[in-house]
C-alpha cells in the first residue's frame, strides 16, 4: 500500500431483521481525505447489506473483506459477507468501492466510461472471452454478462486491470463459488476515459 496503512474494523449489532458481526477494511495515511472517503464508502456498503430487504430475520457475518489495492492515485476494496436466514443456504454478498485519490471521490462505471453503453458492451465482450478460463467454464450464464450496469457494478481497480467480481450464481451455478475476471486496461482502450487511465492503473 503506497503510503497507506490498512486496518480492520469490527462492526456488530442488530436491528429489526439483521444480526451482524462483520469485519470491514479501512485505511489511514498519505491522503487523509481519500482515506476518509474510502472508509466511509466501506461503512455505507455494509449498511446497504444490513438494510437489504428480507422476508424474515437473517445474520450477516464475515472477515474476508480486504483492501485489494492502495496505489498512488486509487484505493480499491471489497466487502464480502455471508448472508443467511433460517432454513436458507448461506449466500455471499459482494460490494466494492474504488476511490479516486486525487479528488477523494468514488469512481463509478459512469465516470470510467464517457459512453456508458459502449463501456458496458466492451466489458460484456471481454468477460465472454475470459469466463471460460474460470470455474464458470464454457457454459457460463450469458444473462450474467449482458451489457447492463448491475452486472458489472462490483469491480476494483488493480495495476493489472479492472477486476470484475460477479455475484454468487450470476454467471455460474451458485455452488461454483465466486467468479472473478480481470480485464486488462489495454482492452478498454477507446471506451475508458483517458484521463482516468493513469488513476485506475496506478
Amino acid at each position: 500500500a503506497q503510503g497507506y496503512t490498512t486496518k480492520s474494523e469490527q462492526v456488530r449489532g442488530r436491528n429489526a431483521l439483521a444480526t451482524y458481526d462483520v469485519t470491514i477494511p479501512q485505511v489511514q495515511g498519505k491522503n487523509p481525505a481519500a482515506a476518509t472517503a474510502f472508509n466511509t464508502a466501506m461503512r455505507t456498503s455494509l449498511q446497504n447489506q444490513i438494510d437489504v430487504p428480507a422476508a424474515g430475520p437473517f445474520t450477516l457475518s464475515g472477515n474476508r473483506s480486504s483492501v485489494v489495492h492502495a496505489g498512488a492515485r486509487v484505493i480499491s476494496g471489497i466487502l464480502l459477507t455471508d448472508w443467511q436466514s433460517a432454513g436458507a443456504q448461506k449466500t455471499t454478498l459482494i460490494a466494492t468501492d474504488v476511490i479516486d485519490v486525487d479528488t477523494a471521490t468514488q469512481l463509478t462505471l459512469a465516470r470510467l466510461f464517457p459512453d456508458l453503453g459502449a463501456g458496458l458492451q466492451r466489458l460484456s465482450d471481454r468477460s465472454a472471452a475470459l469466463l471460460p478460463e474460470t470455474a464458470a467454464g464454457t457454459d457460463f450464464l450469458q444473462a450474467g454478462i449482458a451489457p447492463v450496469a448491475p452486472n458489472f457494478v462490483n469491480w476494483v481497480a488493480t495495476p493489472q486491470g479492472m477486476a470484475i467480481h460477479f455475484d454468487q450464481g450470476q454467471v455460474a451455478p451458485a455452488d461454483a463459488g465466486l467468479i472473478v475476471v480481470t480485464v486488462p486496461w489495454s482492452d478498454l482502450a477507446g471506451v475508458l476515459d483517458p484521463e482516468l487511465l493513469d488513476v485506475v492503473s496506478s
